[in-house]
C-alpha cells in the first residue's frame, strides 16, 4: 500500500479509511482481513466508485493498537487509467518510526 510505503511501515496490521460521501455521511472502507467490515472492503472499492473528488480528504487509520492516523488529500482521479499506480506527490517533515524500540 502506497501510504505505508511512504512511511516505511510494514503491512502487518489492520487499517480503515474514513471519508464523507456526496451526502455528507461518514463512510468506512475496511482492510480485507477484517472479519466483519463496517461497510465495504478497501481493496474492492475504487476512488471513483466511492464518489471521491479532487481536494477531498480521507482519514486513514492504521494499526488499531498504536492507532496511527493519516490525512490523505485526493489530488485528482483519472477515470481512464485504472492501471496507474498511486504516487506520493508531496511529503512534509520526517516520517515517524513504526516501532520505537529503545
Amino acid at each position: 500500500m502506497t501510504i505505508l510505503k511512504a512511511f516505511k511501515f510494514d503491512d502487518d496490521h489492520l487499517y480503515q479509511f474514513f471519508y464523507k460521501d456526496e451526502y455528507g455521511i461518514k463512510r468506512a472502507l475496511d482492510d480485507h482481513r477484517c472479519d466483519e467490515p463496517m461497510e465495504e472492503f478497501a481493496d474492492v472499492v475504487k476512488l471513483g466508485l466511492a464518489r471521491l473528488g479532487p481536494k477531498q480528504k480521507i482519514d486513514f487509520r492504521y494499526d488499531f493498537g498504536d492507532d496511527w492516523r493519516f490525512e490523505v488529500l485526493v489530488e485528482g482521479i483519472d477515470e481512464l487509467s485504472e492501471l496507474r499506480k498511486p504516487k506520493i506527490l508531496e511529503k512534509a517533515g520526517k516520517a515517524p518510526k513504526q516501532y520505537d524500540w529503545h
